[in-house]
């Protein structure tokens, strides 16, 4: 269980420093030092990367929550708080990639792969 929160953490980084990454090729390396005052209009990836960012943002408190929890709750189901663990962290490794492609229904699917996940790991404390 502690690997797959460590890997979920993992992903979320990942996720979060995708639209820096992006800019930074986008406006190059000593206008990415500066203070960014001025910023060119995010293209189609960017823009992408910034909504998948905020998504994660939103997500990865309630993965974490639930996850630690199962840990510390001693009546915790944790063959099934396992089972959506991995749900979550494998539909975030695909939901990224699928949304900077534009991929509409499965990145629809990836997130509700890992929304069933995170019910699992909800319903596995209570």
């Amino acid at each position: 269980m502690e690997q797959w929160l460590v890997a979920g953490t993992v992903v979320y980084f990942l996720t979060i420093m995708t639209p820096a990454t992006i800019l930074f090729f986008r406006i190059g390396f000593m206008q990415y030092l500066g203070p960014r005052d001025t910023l060119p209009e995010p293209g189609k990836a960017h823009a992408r990367a910034i909504k998948a960012d905020a998504n994660s943002r939103e997500n990865f408190p309630i993965f974490i929550g639930l996850g630690i929890l199962a840990l510390i709750v001693p009546e915790a189901h944790m063959e099934q708080a396992l089972l959506g663990t991995q749900m979550y962290v494998l539909a975030r490794i695909a939901y990224v990639p699928i949304y900077l492609a534009g991929i509409p229904f499965l990145r629809s699917a990836a997130y509700m792969v890992g929304w069933i996940g995170l019910i699992l790991m909800g319903l596995a404390v209570i």
